[in-house]
């Protein structure tokens, strides 16, 4: 099979040009910068996916210039008279996308880990009421496992339902609204 190089626009020439050092150019063998990276398989296989009438999409990690950059791309075959004649690719850098789920996770690690050793009980409901944290102290102080806490409403397990009839229609009056029990 030849993987030859037909267009593309402005942009993919010139980060091409950054990252490898030269633009593309019409019948361009697509694979022959590759050859002997560690790319020059996945990409042929990909190629190859695509060329066999299958559309997807595939994120891929690649470094250039000591630099690790990632890439969302989609292939689509070109299918001409019910047969496959070309692909095109639409690629995306989504290399900041990347760093920053990397560091959402990090923080949302940390904060797990602060909470989890907290030595006092945390307990986060949403505006409906339902638990989305409990804590390993709350687990320890209120004798509940958090799997039997968490997606449920707060005031079913802490409070008497009597008491909450009560003080529902106490505020309700109060406030001049409905106050859920």
């Amino acid at each position: 099979r030849q993987y030859r190089f037909i267009t593309s626009n402005h942009k993919f020439r010139e980060y091409f040009e950054k990252t490898h050092g030269f633009v593309p150019v019409r019948g361009y063998d697509q694979l022959a910068h590759l050859k002997g990276t560690v790319y020059h398989e996945k990409w042929r296989n990909l190629y190859n996916k695509a060329l066999g009438g299958i559309y997807f999409s595939e994120e891929l990690a690649m470094e250039f210039n000591g630099q690790q950059e990632y890439f969302q791309y989609a292939f689509t075959p070109i299918i001409a008279n019910n047969e496959v004649e070309g692909i095109t690719i639409y690629g995306i850098e989504t290399t900041q996308q990347k760093i920053n789920e990397q560091r959402i996770d990090e923080m949302a690690q940390l904060q797990k880990a602060i909470l989890d050793n907290a030595g006092y009980a945390v307990i986060v409901t949403d505006q409906n009421y339902n638990i989305k944290i409990f804590n390993r102290a709350a687990e320890r102080i209120l004798g509940y496992r958090a799997d039997e806490v968490l997606e449920t409403k707060s005031y079913e397990h802490f409070t008497d339902k009597d008491e909450r009839v009560t003080l529902a229609k106490k505020f309700s009056e109060e406030l001049g609204f409905i106050v859920p029990m």
